[in-house]
C-alpha cells in the first residue's frame, strides 16, 4: 500500500485493525528502524492499535519534522539516533512499544542509547556555527565521499528529474561527491520549485 506524505505522513496511521484482519497471519514483519518503522511494527503486533494513546500522531511528527513529539516518542526517537546500528535496541523498542509501554525496566537501555547522542548534538552543533542558510531551501550534506541532497517534502523540488536519475524520493537522493559543482549549478539554474499540496507519484510511503 503506497502512500503520499501528503496523505499520510507517517506507516503507523495507515495501519487499522481492519487493515490487520483482512491481511490475516504474517510469518515476518520487515520495517524501517526508525520511530516510524519500529512504531508500524509494533502496532501490526497489536492487531492495528496504537502502543499508547497519540502515537501515530507522535510517528509523523518525527518523521516529517513538522509538529512536537510526545516525551514518550522524543525519548525512543533520541536513543534511536544516538545508536542507530544497534540491532538489540530496535528489538528492544518493538517489545516496549507491542507491550503498550508496560515493561518499565526496558527504558533503562533505551534512555542510555538516547544518552550516546549527547556528544554527537554539542559536535554537530559547533560545526553549524559556521554554516549559513541560502536560498533556495535546498541542503547538502557531504560525506565519505558522497552528497545528501534534501528539501523538504512539499516544496516543490524534484531532485530525481533534475539530476535524470531514473528513480528514488523526489526531495531526498544521494549523488557522489565528484558531483558537487554540477549539482550546485543544476540547483541554481533550476525555475523557483512550486510548493505542492500532495507529494509527486514517486515520494510515497509503503506500508
Amino acid at each position: 500500500m503506497l502512500s503520499t506524505k501528503a496523505e499520510h505522513g507517517a506507516c503507523p496511521e495507515m495501519i487499522s485493525p481492519e487493515l490487520v484482519a483482512r491481511t490475516g497471519q504474517v510469518d515476518t514483519i520487515v520495517c524501517h528502524t526508525d520511530f516510524d518503522g519500529l512504531a508500524s511494527a509494533a502496532k501490526w503486533m497489536r492487531a492495528g492499535i496504537e502502543p499508547y494513546p497519540g502515537c501515530d500522531d507522535d510517528a509523523r511528527a518525527i518523521d516529517t519534522r513538522m509538529g512536537t513529539p510526545s516525551r514518550v516518542a522524543d525519548r525512543i526517537d533520541r536513543a534511536l539516533r544516538g545508536c542507530p546500528h544497534d540491532m538489540g535496541l530496535f528489538g528492544l523498542v518493538v517489545r516496549l512499544l507491542s507491550g503498550g509501554l508496560s515493561d518499565d525496566s526496558l527504558w533503562m537501555p533505551v534512555d542510555d542509547a538516547a544518552a550516546e547522542l549527547l556528544p554527537v548534538e554539542r559536535e554537530t552543533q559547533r560545526a553549524a556555527e559556521s554554516y549559513k542558510r541560502v536560498p533556495p531551501g535546498v541542503a547538502i550534506v557531504r560525506d565519505s565521499g558522497m552528497m545528501s541532497i534534501a528539501a523538504a517534502f512539499d516544496s516543490g523540488w524534484d531532485f530525481v528529474e533534475l539530476f535524470a536519475l531514473g528513480g528514488g524520493m523526489p526531495t531526498r537522493v544521494t549523488i557522489p561527491e565528484t558531483e558537487l559543482d554540477a549539482v550546485v549549478r543544476k540547483i541554481n539554474d533550476a525555475p523557483a520549485p512550486v510548493p505542492r499540496g500532495s507529494a509527486a507519484p514517486g515520494d510515497r510511503e509503503p506500508c
